[in-house]
């Protein structure tokens, strides 16, 4: 239901960001969703937080914490207490460039080289089958997508 409501809230905004946060960068837009409680305290450990919070520009696919509540929590530990390995993961979420869902059936690669492709059909848009929930959050230094699954690394371009 919170979800639901999120997605209202966006779907009438004319600036397509999250109420609250006006100009903010991709850090502090996904944490004023209050959806990404999870993926932001991953990120907070890896070494992507300090550029996704300070420059570049960027497309984050972020799991809703819906999407991490079907992870078994023994992963998420894992992850949690390696760093490589969660820079690794969180890898596979981050295009360096504008990969909006208004371009249809296009393809992107993430920083892991995973092939990300965005289609469009009857229930919505998705990003290698994973459903985008929200779509085309606007931050300051990006764009969020939020996805639920952790599941969108399923091809790497050759």
């Amino acid at each position: 239901m919170q979800l639901q409501n999120k997605v209202l809230k966006m779907s009438s905004s004319t600036y397509e960001h999250f109420e609250g946060c006006v100009l903010c960068g991709l850090i502090d837009t996904a944490i004023s969703s209050g959806i990404f409680k999870i993926w932001t305290k991953l990120i907070k450990k890896s070494e992507w937080f300090q550029l996704l919070d300070n420059g570049g520009f960027f497309t984050l696919f972020i799991p809703t914490d819906a999407a991490f509540s079907r992870v078994p929590p023994e992963y998420l530990q894992a992850l949690e207490s390696n760093p490589e390995e969660l820079n690794d993961f969180i890898d596979h979420f981050i295009v360096p460039e504008f990969a909006s869902t208004k371009v249809h059936n296009s393809h992107y690669s993430s920083i892991a080289g995973d092939d990300l492709l965005i289609e469009s059909n009857l229930s919505g848009p998705s990003v290698n089958r994973v459903s985008i929930k929200i779509e085309n959050i606007i931050a300051t230094n990006g764009m969020i997508h939020a996805v639920d699954s952790i599941d969108i690394f399923n091809t790497k371009k050759n």
